[in-house]
């Protein structure tokens, strides 16, 4: 995918430099290739973890008293 231009304005408005707005999408890059790596190899989670839904919202406790 590519940023949206108000995105990148935005992290701009906070970040020091474009080199901080390189790492920065480094990072989530490199976060996103471990999370698909470990998906295709069945990395068990740790116990009494409960993945977060491919929507993004986070679990709730209802979700957390079910494991």
């Amino acid at each position: 995918g590519q940023l949206a231009p108000d995105t990148v304005r935005d992290l701009r408005s906070n970040l020091v430099s474009d080199a901080e707005l390189v790492e920065l999408i480094y990072c989530i890059a490199l976060w996103c290739c471990i999370s698909s790596v470990s998906m295709s190899l069945a990395v068990p989670l740790e116990d009494n973890y409960v993945p977060w839904p491919p929507d993004g919202r986070r679990p709730t406790a209802a979700d957390t008293e079910r494991s």
